[in-house]
């Protein structure tokens, strides 16, 4: 079975738990609207969110992911497992 190359650089990165962005998101009392200011306050991923999405976060997500041959469901799996 191939290994999604996403899924292999996220397991290099696994101290996400540690990480501080991860920390304030599970905090955060409205995670969506933390993750929409942090979105709004970064250019760089505004950018690909108007390239790839049309504005929407969720259409630029699976559309990159697809251009990139990942399976975005398996990104999710481990996001949520993060939790």
């Amino acid at each position: 079975m191939m290994v999604n190359p996403a899924i292999q650089m996220l397991n290099k990165l696994r101290p996400l738990q540690n990480n501080n962005l991860v920390n304030l998101l599970q905090n955060s009392k409205n995670p969506q609207l933390f993750m929409q200011t942090m979105i709004n306050q970064n250019p760089q991923i505004m950018g690909l969110i108007n390239q790839y999405g049309n504005g929407d976060p969720q259409t630029a997500f699976y559309e990159y992911a697809r251009i990139m041959g990942v399976d975005p469901n398996q990104i999710l799996s481990m996001l949520e497992n993060y939790k």
